[in-house]
């Protein structure tokens, strides 16, 4: 029952704010590890049963194509690698200039957002546990539960709006049909770009952009906003893909 997801959300966010009187501030503290799986899960799981159930079920139909398993596949490894590089650049600036500065290695840390408050346990889960990539000297990457979720979770939605517009492609109109296709192609277009484009521009231009200013709220906003604004968009369009398709066939009926 999907009510366990609520119940299973509210452990996690209790588990991080335990984390507090539990464990160290830095490092690995197991208990916000398991606060932050169980509240992503949760997350996830609710996004799935309720508003993407129908987006779910299309992505199920098309993830098996070859063009479904690549598109899902270069997208989620896009969006890692770009939004890897905006909370590297986040929590170098939130915990020392140092943080990136160490050998090549793999590590995952779940450093606590302090002071200890419920609001900042909330905030925590969104970094919590992070998986670091550091390649010096030029790269660095941190991997969070919040950017895998979204990453999944986009991809579903990019994959199934590329199966509806397959399927209106192929519908019986001929003509009529293909022009239909263009608008929701473009939807898809302009809805992963609008994740991916932002991260692109701020992980370029941030080494110069860091001589004369102090970018961390900009890659907050880019962090927090961008991936919800692309679920929002790809959402949409899915709505008036499917919207399209039905329209094409009940004309593929009435001739």
């Amino acid at each position: 029952m999907w009510w366990h997801a609520l119940i299973i959300m509210v452990l996690g966010v209790s588990l991080s704010y335990l984390a507090y009187f539990m464990g160290s501030a830095y490092g690995f503290n197991p208990w916000e590890g398991a606060g932050s799986i169980l509240f992503w899960y949760s997350v996830v799981y609710l996004v799935f049963r309720f508003p993407l159930r129908g987006t779910l079920t299309v992505f199920l139909r098309h993830v098996k194509s070859g063009v479904g398993v690549v598109a899902a596949s270069l997208y989620v490894a896009f969006h890692l690698l770009l939004y890897g590089f905006i909370l590297e650049a986040i929590l170098t600036r939130l915990y020392a200039p140092t943080f990136g500065g160490v050998p090549a290695a793999v590590w995952v840390n779940t450093n606590l957002v302090l002071p200890p408050t419920p609001l900042n346990a909330l905030l925590g889960l969104s970094y919590n546990p992070s998986i670091t990539l550091s390649i010096p000297p030029i790269f660095g990457a941190v991997f969070s539960l919040y950017s895998i979720s979204a990453a999944l979770i986009i991809a579903v939605l990019v994959v199934a709006n590329i199966g509806l517009i397959r399927e209106v492609g192929s519908c019986s109109l001929g003509l009529k049909s293909r022009v239909y296709v263009g608008l929701p192609a473009l939807g898809v277009a302009l809805g992963a770009s609008c994740c991916l484009s932002p991260p692109l521009l701020l992980a370029l231009v941030a080494p110069v952009t860091a001589v004369v200013t102090y970018s961390l709220p900009a890659y907050y906003a880019t962090y927090f906003t961008f991936p919800p604004l692309a679920m929002l968009a790809l959402y949409l369009n899915a709505r008036s893909t499917l919207k399209i398709y039905w329209k094409i066939r009940r004309e593929t009926i009435a001739h």
